[in-house]
């Protein structure tokens, strides 16, 4: 695209980049647009401008309602990736908020995924060792079909036998059936604050990277404030 027009500025959305490293994405990919203004969203690069969600402010929500309003005391997690900035902090905090309310975070009630669709698998093996799991924990809301169809196959409903949340507010989320609770932007979404970063990068302004707080949007498989 740069051979075809010149950029004012780029706002990169390609979280698989995340793990080469900085110096080998300036060489690699940015050479002829080194001075050009650049934001990074939804996964952070050292030294650039970067949009991200702040992961902590939602999933406290979550637990706190969970475990002081709902009174549930057994909680399961599908994460994600161990090369995953943004899964490992969802883990750490989760496990954070759950010893906060005088809960143990069980590796037993633990397990990775690919964070894609196709967790089937995954979700299985949580629900075979933790068969009285009351809530369970997706690290975004595409690992949440793999969970529903393995719920489906016990005759398990999300929100009635299992609460069930996700991460990131797709409009995934709204489409499933029962529609999934899940923890997105409080305020501003990613993209409208890359855009504002960026404006403000073009016009020679300083720019620092911003944190965006999250909340949790309660639906039927976690009735929270129904969204």
């Amino acid at each position: 695209l740069e051979e075809i027009c010149k950029f004012d500025g780029l706002i990169i959305a390609l979280g698989s980049m995340a793990k080469i490293k900085r110096q080998i994405i300036n060489r690699r990919f940015f050479k002829s647009l080194i001075n050009t203004p650049k934001v990074f969203v939804a996964f952070e690069l050292e030294g650039m401008v970067n949009v991200v969600y702040d992961n902590e402010p939602g999933i406290k929500e979550a637990v706190d309602y969970l475990v002081n309003v709902c009174g549930l005391t057994k909680f399961g997690m599908l994460g994600g990736r161990e090369d995953n900035l943004d899964s490992n902090r969802r883990k750490e905090i989760y496990k954070r908020c759950l010893e906060n309310n005088r809960l143990t975070f069980d590796e037993n009630c633990y397990e990775d995924t690919d964070m894609s669709i196709n967790t089937l698998a995954e979700a299985e093996r949580l629900l075979n060792r933790n068969p009285d799991l009351e809530a369970i924990f997706c690290v975004n809301d595409a690992v949440a079909n793999g969970l529903y169809e393995a719920m489906k196959k016990r005759r398990l409903v999300p929100g009635k036998d299992i609460r069930v949340f996700g991460f990131d507010n797709t409009r995934k989320a709204g489409d499933m059936i029962p529609s999934l609770a899940t923890i997105g932007a409080e305020n501003v979404t990613l993209g409208q604050r890359a855009l504002e970063s960026i404006l403000q990068m073009i016009n020679g302004e300083k720019v620092e990277s911003t944190y965006i707080p999250t909340r949790l949007y309660g639906r039927e498989s976690c009735d929270y404030e129904m969204y």
